[in-house]
């Protein structure tokens, strides 16, 4: 199985074994971070640049990084996260990175039978085996989807969490996605609902929310209209898309750098101070048929069709800053046999039918797992 988060990616093989690579300042891949390899962004020794075994991660289901937290799903079903530790009980934490306490070993988290998990920047989602979704973190926008913004001092003491998992208002999930601060959850009539921040239309019910904290959400999921079987969902930063079961894909939110795949970098005004341009309901991604899958990161958005294929488009990811945006889905050069597609913030992986795996992107935290910290605008494979 393949993972791939904000700047790691995790490879899960057969024999039960899991190798991890990326950014690991504040111990997201359960590696001392005081032997990291130096990588870029300013942020000093903070990489790993190369696969490495992660004994605690055998046998796992599921993996999630968030901004500087990480959590997994085990083979019993159990949830443990660790890393940035400001939503959760601080007893036994350590100074790291970039914030006041950090966790460099698993902390159990009390969801029950859970088979999947997702992260955003501050809160995480888990899915139980009987469609059931608990939240858990940051819950001033209505991360965790229980109808509230409510929530204990947190982050030294500015903004409201759920330091322990609450039930989100949804009900039959078979997939849940969380973006920067949104979540979204499929059920399985092939229908979504979507809550947390909504001031870029992220939540695609058609508004930008209401009210809340700095900004606008929907703290009780919303049904997102104009959906047909869904099969696949995605959750960028601060834009979602979702793949039907006739092929074709929709997205919504932030629509800055073509993201969205409409053809256009046009919407309404949203964002920060309304400097963006949005979509606040889903709109048809141009010219794909065939998707079965799709991922989203930062700025951009890929899909994956029946017969191996990957397309994708907004920010030309590993292209550099200058390279101009794709509106429209353009192919992976290099990939035809791809039976699993992940994305981070700025790279993308897949998994191939012989059992490789392939990465292209931004590679500034060592996302590529080649040992280096050069962007790849072409497939390359990490070390594995």
């Amino acid at each position: 199985m393949l993972f791939a988060g904000t700047r790691q990616a995790c490879m899960a093989s057969v024999d039960g074994k899991t190798k991890c690579w990326g950014y690991n300042a504040s111990g997201q891949l359960l590696l001392p971070p005081a032997s990291n390899a130096a990588c870029g962004g300013g942020n000093g020794n903070g990489c790993r640049l190369l696969p490495e075994s992660i004994d605690a991660l055998a046998g796992v289901r599921s993996i999630a990084f968030g901004d500087e937290h990480v959590c997994a799903v085990s083979a019993d079903g159990a949830v443990r996260c660790w890393g940035d530790a400001s939503f959760l009980p601080e007893d036994s934490a350590a100074p790291c990175g970039f914030h006041r306490k950090c966790r460099y070993a698993p902390t159990a988290v009390s969801v029950p039978r859970a088979v999947e998990v997702a992260s955003g920047i501050d809160a995480s989602c888990a899915r139980t085996q009987t469609g059931e979704v608990y939240c858990w973190g940051w819950n001033e926008l209505g991360e965790v989807g229980d109808g509230t913004t409510e929530g204990a001092p947190c982050f030294e003491g500015a903004k409201k969490c759920r330091m322990s998992p609450v039930r989100a208002h949804v009900a039959n999930a078979v997939q849940v996605v969380m973006g920067a601060r949104h979540a979204c959850a499929r059920l399985a009539d092939g229908t979504v609902r979507c809550w947390g921040e909504a001031d870029s239309g992220q939540v695609g019910d058609g508004t930008a929310g209401t009210p809340c904290g700095d900004s606008t959400c929907r703290a009780e999921p919303v049904l997102v209209k104009g959906l047909d079987h869904v099969v696949s969902l995605a959750a960028g930063t601060v834009h979602t898309c979702a793949a039907q079961g006739d092929g074709t894909v929709l997205c919504w939110g932030m629509n800055g750098d073509g993201r969205l795949g409409d053809g256009t970098e046009d919407g309404v005004p949203c964002g920060y101070k309304k400097g963006g341009h949005c979509r606040l309901a889903p709109v048809k991604v141009a010219g794909l048929t065939g998707v079965v899958e799709v991922a989203a990161g930062l700025y951009s958005t890929c899909a994956r069709t029946y017969d191996g294929k990957v397309l994708c488009w907004g920010d030309a990811l590993g292209r550099g800053s200058k390279a101009p945006h794709l509106t429209s889905p353009q192919p992976a050069s290099g990939v035809a046999d791809a039976v699993a597609l992940r994305m981070g913030e700025t790279f993308a992986c897949v998994l191939g039918k012989s059992g490789v795996v392939t990465c292209w992107g931004g590679n500034t935290f060592g996302q590529m797992g080649d040992g280096t910290i050069a962007d790849r605008p072409a497939p390359t494979s990490p070390k594995l």
